[in-house]
């Protein structure tokens, strides 16, 4: 997935559960850690949302890798429930750039989209999610994230 952000916002579904604590990660493509946080979890099913800390800061143009771990037992890590990916901080072309400028919050996400800048079009359509949830869920459904649309955000 693609960010232009060097701080960027990452969203993870939780689904309910007894744990009380998920572990973030972010390495470098070396596998080098440089961000490791661990997050409450409050037991409920939904959205959470985690800001890279500004102390963090992305390089343009090169891949990152990331864990999102669901921490089943403090002890024995092995039995964690995890997911893994890829992020890499695009630059932001002119023209793209022009046309953001130019085009209100809603169109910002379309445009971000299209562009397949997905964390900044996430984002987006989750600040617009209490005046326009319709956005969010479509956004979810366009690709193939249609399940989870509805689910609160929580945390």
């Amino acid at each position: 997935m693609t960010t232009v952000s060097e701080t960027p916002t990452l969203f993870f579904y939780i689904p309910q559960t007894k744990t009380k604590t998920a572990e973030f990660v972010l390495m470098d493509n070396k596998g080098n850690e440089f961000l490791q946080t661990k997050i409450a979890l409050s037991g409920k099913s939904g959205v959470i949302k985690l800001d890279v800390p500004s102390t963090v800061k992305l390089e343009e143009n090169k891949t990152y890798r990331w864990e999102f771990s669901i921490i089943c037992n403090t002890q024995d890590r092995m039995g964690d429930s995890y997911i893994q990916g890829m992020l890499q901080r695009t630059p932001l072309n002119r023209e793209l750039k022009a046309k953001l400028v130019a085009a209100k919050p809603l169109q910002q996400a379309e445009l971000f989209a299209k562009a397949k800048i997905w964390h900044e079009s996430l984002a987006i359509a989750a600040q617009l999610r209490g005046t326009n949830p319709k956005a969010w869920e479509e956004l979810l459904k366009s690709v193939g994230l249609g399940a989870i649309a509805s689910k609160p955000f929580v945390n």
